[in-house]
């Protein structure tokens, strides 16, 4: 349930459509698997690490399994529009946008497919069975004491 609608059938890799990987919205899994699929990359800095870690897990051969009976609310407006001040409610939407790049980058692979009107060839996007590009993980020694993502180097990844 998401701000009051059931979209368990929108939560895929890109939205409605059926054959791409189906995403969780929230995920349990313990501990050891956490470790081996490296836990959350620090390149995400407001979404898309939790879809990541379900591709992760795909790709070890893993499931996802929806718990129909089961009840998790997001508010998404409430968290991070509604309760956030004017001038940084456009920040997480471009954190947002920069955050699904990075998540494309990582599983998306691009090519060229059939040739569309007056010739010209189709760009062709496929979804990797496995990530592309390294996981980078947090480094768990003092990780309440300093800020170890892109914000908190200072790459600043929106315009």
């Amino acid at each position: 349930i998401e701000d009051g609608r059931d979209v368990w059938h929108q939560h895929r890799f890109f939205g409605k459509w059926n054959d791409t990987p189906i995403m969780a919205p929230m995920a349990l899994m313990n501990r050891e698997v956490f470790t081996e699929i490296g836990g959350y990359d620090k390149n995400f800095i407001a979404a898309q690490a939790e879809n990541d870690i379900i591709m992760r897990i795909y790709a070890l051969g893993g499931k996802v399994i929806l718990g129909r009976d089961a009840f998790v609310y997001i508010g998404h407006r409430a968290c991070h529009i509604g309760g956030i001040p004017g001038e940084h409610k456009s920040m997480i939407r471009q954190y947002y946008v920069a955050d699904r790049q990075v998540l494309e980058n990582a599983w998306v692979k691009e090519g060229y497919g059939c040739y569309g009107p007056g010739g010209s060839r189709l760009k062709q996007y496929t979804i990797s069975k496995t990530r592309l590009k390294p996981v980078e993980p947090f480094v768990n020694a003092g990780i309440t004491e300093f800020t170890q993502g892109p914000k908190g180097e200072g790459e600043i990844r929106w315009e």
